[in-house]
């Protein structure tokens, strides 16, 4: 078992001196904003004052405004920079970004929240940016490495004791004890959210799944590739027939020859894909939290048929202290810098937002899986068969050594060693 210890609503400031002319046009902004990213938030995410650095600088770095002037803003997973992107290297939001991030240290703003949880998920926002703009195939530019040189000095400034790492929530087991969602799944009722409550029970029905074709057993080689190491991945299966017929068909999986028709799973399987928040220590130490950062979970009706849900670390309420911090993705939730939408060409899909929209909608999340996930059945995991679909690289794994494996591939990456050696001439 391994250690277990999005926000896009937002709303318009009020304006007491607003005409009844202007009404109309507002209240027609507020549904927009409430059901889109396209928005104007007044509240602050890690302290009341929405002036507070902690607030200015995850403002500046993960809010952005189109060519065509509108506000956007969404706290999902990821960043709103892609490897491509201009943001943040040139023009105004460089400089914004240096003078905010150059306050922050010469005030030694780090200090002004000692909170395990908001230093954490300052780290985690601050860290995906860094990955983000540190792209080895892009050419040298002193613009951006001078906001890797001062994204790493803050990265070092909030970074949380390994114990302090290890207090933080258990937040998936926060959201089961909560009881807000059906615990199993039943094929014979209408779709619906379910939350398992047996994920992790050590004879339960889910098995943990190991790709035993690779050498580093990583289950999720594509989501490693798109986050390089901040976040360990888990995949779990469950036949209908409980543990033992979960490990049946896995082992015939792993004997199965080479070229051999491969055997479906059959109706009722469920898989969950289990998305864990790993940080960096203040001795410089990748390590894993507790923290769930999303859980996603497909079950099967049929090879051709599932029920999609998706849970997501809402970071206001798990930064108030509220519950879990675990929200579930809605149907109709659109983000343009979802995991999902950006697929695995992370590295070469240009910014969005460096051409002019067409047209507000963004990409609805829970239609973007079905863009890689669409085979029937196990060939629905086309991360797992990349390099080899003469043969399902399926075996029963050990999530502890998913956690090593993640953590020693992560340790090898270009982003790793640049964010070490930047690390340490702070010293």
């Amino acid at each position: 078992m391994p250690v277990r210890p999005p926000e896009i609503r937002g709303r318009l400031r009020k304006d007491t001196a607003m005409k009844w002319s202007c009404v109309i046009p507002a209240a027609v902004a507020l549904v927009s904003c409430l059901t889109g990213p396209f928005c104007q938030a007044d509240e602050g995410l890690f302290d009341a004052d929405p002036k507070h650095p902690w607030n200015r600088l995850h403002e500046q770095l993960h809010t952005r405004r189109t060519l065509d002037g509108e506000l956007y803003r969404t706290l999902s997973l990821e960043p709103l920079v892609v490897r491509q992107s201009k943001f943040l290297i040139q023009g105004e939001s460089h400089r914004n970004a240096m003078q905010v991030l150059g306050d922050f240290l010469e005030h030694d703003a780090g200090k002004l929240i000692t909170d395990p949880r908001k230093r954490a998920i300052l780290q985690r926002d601050l860290w995906a940016v860094f990955v983000a703009v540190s792209d080895s195939k892009i050419a040298y530019d002193p613009r951006r490495r001078a906001l890797q040189q001062r994204l790493a000095q803050v990265i070092r400034r909030v970074a949380l004791t390994e114990k302090e790492l290890q207090s933080l929530p258990d937040n998936l087991a926060l959201a089961v004890a909560g009881q807000k969602f059906q615990a199993k799944w039943d094929p014979e009722k209408p779709p619906g959210p379910v939350l398992p409550n047996d994920l992790w029970k050590p004879d339960g029905p889910w098995v943990s799944v190991r790709n035993r074709l690779r050498p580093d057993n990583l289950v999720a080689p594509l989501h490693f590739e798109a986050t390089l190491g901040r976040s360990a991945f888990f995949l779990l299966l469950n036949l209908p027939g409980g543990r033992q017929a979960t490990l049946a068909y896995l082992k015939t999986l792993e004997t199965l020859p080479p070229n051999t028709e491969v055997p479906q799973i059959p109706n009722g399987t469920q898989v969950a894909l289990l998305r864990q928040m790993l940080l960096i220590d203040e001795t410089a130490t990748l390590r894993i939290t507790p923290v769930v950062e999303s859980l996603q979970i497909r079950s099967y009706r049929s090879p051709r048929e599932q029920d999609m849900v998706e849970f997501t670390l809402h970071r206001k309420e798990f930064l108030a202290g509220l519950a879990e911090g675990l929200e579930l993705t809605a149907e109709d939730e659109t983000n343009r810098f979802d995991l999902g939408f950006l697929g695995f060409e992370l590295h070469r899909r240009p910014d969005p937002f460096d051409r002019r929209f067409k047209t507000r909608r963004s990409p609805v999340i829970m239609k973007t899986c079905m863009d890689c996930h669409a085979g029937p059945g196990i060939f629905g995991f086309q991360s797992v068969f990349a390099g080899h679909f003469d043969r399902p690289p399926f075996g029963k794994g050990d999530p502890e050594d998913q956690i090593t494996s993640t953590i020693d591939q992560a340790r090898e990456t270009y982003t790793w060693g640049l964010l070490q050696g930047l690390w340490e001439t702070q010293r």
